[in-house]
């Protein structure tokens, strides 16, 4: 077992019916290279087998009544014990040696940077079926604005995936219940706003399942538009331009039923044309020529999806 120093770590995994991926999560724990670390899965009441699989391992179970992640995370949190505090998704794994990488480089950015507050790393996708690749191919593409957030190059950031962050602030900084998506970068964005840094670091890794059918797809993409909206609302600092491209792209289709001239149609037109780009190139880029049609299809919907979620969290 590695030992960088004797700091504990709680990790900390919100479930709700998560068997089909649980036992993936906790093996991947408990094959770390650093051993001084507690579990606490968090479950939201789960229907299927979660609670009896998790039993079997030694973690500390704890119930959310609530069911939301936010609420779930926030009873890890205050039940921890650890002087940090690694966040987890129960459909999600680590590398053999992701909390002693963590920790390794939150020391030796905080001898230079006190205000650090979290580091974390890369989150590697992992498909279920062929429908999830495709999802994440969209998702991570710079056509959605995606692949600077999941392929960064070292240095410090404004948000972290599965963070790694210091429990002290943590603990009198608890995620925002009212935010059931989105909650994560709505932690995040607040700790920035108050001058604590993130750190990322590509020698981090962690793995992901996808959504893997298009109904979930969907809601993800509405949910995150709606999320979008209200961390604008909640603090104006939170404030992103491309939080507003898809709502204008949205605004802009619903128009045309009145201006429907060649000169109004041009911005559809380009828009149309970057999609049929950036759909070939990513589908020969991930191998998938012959679904080039899907992710041609999958582009256009994330920015209407997305822009109507957006103009739903801004009104409601």
């Amino acid at each position: 077992m590695i030992k960088v120093d004797n700091s504990k770590i709680s990790i900390i995994i919100p479930t709700y019916n998560e068997e089909k991926h649980i036992v993936e999560c906790l093996e991947s724990i408990m094959n770390q290279d650093y051993n001084n670390y507690e579990v606490i899965v968090v479950d939201g009441m789960s229907t299927d087998n979660t609670k009896n699989i998790v039993e079997k391992y030694n973690v500390i179970l704890l119930d959310n009544p609530k069911k939301i992640m936010p609420c779930g995370a926030n009873i890890g949190i205050k039940h921890s014990n650890g002087e940090y505090i690694a966040l987890l998704g129960g459909h999600s794994s680590i590398s053999k040696n992701f909390l002693s990488k963590n920790l390794e480089i939150f020391k030796k950015v905080k001898k230079n940077f006190p205000e650090l507050v979290c580091v974390g790393g890369k989150r590697e996708i992992m498909y279920e079926n062929r429908f999830s690749k495709l999802a994440n191919i969209i998702l991570h593409s710079r056509f959605s604005g995606g692949r600077s957030f999941y392929k960064r190059k070292e240095g410090f950031v404004d948000t972290i995936i599965y963070g790694f962050y210091d429990a002290r602030v943590l603990k009198t900084n608890l995620f925002d219940e009212n935010f059931v998506i989105g909650n994560d970068n709505e932690l995040n964005f607040r700790l920035f706003n108050k001058g604590y840094k993130f750190y990322y670091s590509p020698e981090i890794h962690s793995y992901y399942y996808s959504r893997s059918s298009l109904t979930k797809f969907i809601r993800q993409l509405y949910n995150y538009g709606i999320a979008k909206a209200r961390l604008i609302k909640k603090d104006r600092k939170n404030f992103r331009f491309s939080f507003l491209v898809p709502s204008f792209f949205v605004l802009y289709l619903i128009s045309l039923f009145f201006y429907n001239s060649l000169f109004y149609s041009i911005p559809l037109i380009i828009f149309l044309s970057t999609n049929l780009i950036f759909s070939l190139k990513e589908a020969k880029n991930y191998d998938e020529l012959r679904n080039f049609p899907i992710l041609f299809v999958l582009f256009f919907l994330l920015y209407i999806i997305l822009g109507i979620g957006f103009l739903y969290g801004v009104l409601k």
